[in-house]
């Protein structure tokens, strides 16, 4: 497994905008649940959470939106936003990503 040195992962912006840097006595490693029984736990329990909020997320939006990147994810904020304004999905969405570029474009093209 290929392990990055702390350096290397801090000039690539990891931890560039936290007040406390933290830069003795850090290992970063990818697939590290493969290794440590406490990350694959971890990563279990934060899966479970990110679910189970998912799951509130669709209660309170009312929509059934899939999870992802992908063109079904950017048709149900197209959805969204046509439905409930470009205000409300930039409260309850992802931001930065390239689907909203794409929900932006379909609303212009649209005339909304």
């Amino acid at each position: 497994l290929a392990i990055e040195k702390e350096e290397d992962l801090l000039k690539k912006g990891y931890l560039e905008d936290q007040d406390v840097k933290i830069t003795d006595n850090i290992t970063f490693k990818t697939k590290a649940e493969s290794s440590y029984l406490s990350v694959a736990v971890s990563s279990i329990i934060a899966r479970y959470i990110f679910l189970e909020k998912i799951d509130k997320m669709r209660e309170k939006l009312h929509y059934e939106f899939p999870l992802g990147g992908g063109p079904k994810a950017t048709e149900a904020a197209i959805s969204i936003a046509k439905d409930k304004g470009m205000n409300y999905l930039k409260k309850n969405i992802k931001y930065h990503f390239k689907n909203t570029k794409e929900v932006l474009v379909s609303l212009s093209d649209n005339g909304n």
